[in-house]
């Protein structure tokens, strides 16, 4: 999927059992509701995501929900969502170079995530940490990144 936008609906972009797939040059802003956010994929497995965005979201910017593996996030940005830029629950994933500032929340919130780099990211001005770690998160590291 390349080049998408979404903007002001309730949820921003749903994915739900995604295989395999890349997502690039796609944004999706300003949504809001009570299920709110921007991105909210579920059950993704071995995907990317290339320069995409979420911002002004309510809720996350983008907010993987469980079983979700095998994922990189590289070159994103979510910034100013009423939740956390990123919020996972994920085995191996990346976030490289993801710049996530001025959230409502966490830059990145990782809930119960497990094997997952973080490296050469940005996460300044947000309401809460930079970088979350909830739950039984195991075997992060954490590389060059501005907090």
């Amino acid at each position: 999927m390349e080049s998408v936008r979404s903007f002001s609906n309730t949820r921003g972009v749903s994915l739900n059992i995604i295989l395999s797939s890349e997502f690039s040059n796609s944004e999706s802003s300003y949504n809001g509701g009570p299920a709110g956010g921007g991105w909210n994929p579920e059950r993704i497995r071995n995907s990317s995501f290339i320069n995409c965005s979420g911002y002004g979201n309510t809720g996350d910017g983008i907010d993987f929900d469980g079983e979700s593996e095998d994922i990189t996030l590289y070159s994103c940005s979510f910034d100013g969502n009423s939740g956390s830029g990123v919020e996972l629950n994920g085995t191996r994933v990346n976030l490289i170079n993801v710049r996530c500032s001025g959230n409502d929340s966490d830059g990145i919130t990782l809930v119960g995530a497990t094997n997952c780099l973080i490296q050469g990211c940005s996460l300044i001005d947000n309401a809460s940490d930079g970088i979350d770690l909830t739950g039984t998160s195991d075997d992060i590291s954490i590389k060059s990144c501005i907090l």
